[in-house]
């Protein structure tokens, strides 16, 4: 599962910098897109630890 989990956040991770170097997105923006995305992460892994149980 972790990995899974890592590779989530790579691949956003990566994105992002792609748009802000590209100067497609500003970094506000990217920071505040990246926060959204580890959020639903995190709400997703809530909602598996609890439907585990």
């Amino acid at each position: 599962m972790f990995d899974t989990i890592q590779e989530v956040c790579y691949g956003s991770l990566f994105i992002s910098l792609q748009l802000f170097f590209t100067g497609r997105m500003k970094k506000k923006d990217i920071m505040e897109k990246f926060s959204q995305k580890l959020s639903y992460l995190e709400n997703s892994m809530r909602q598996l630890d609890i439907s585990d149980k």
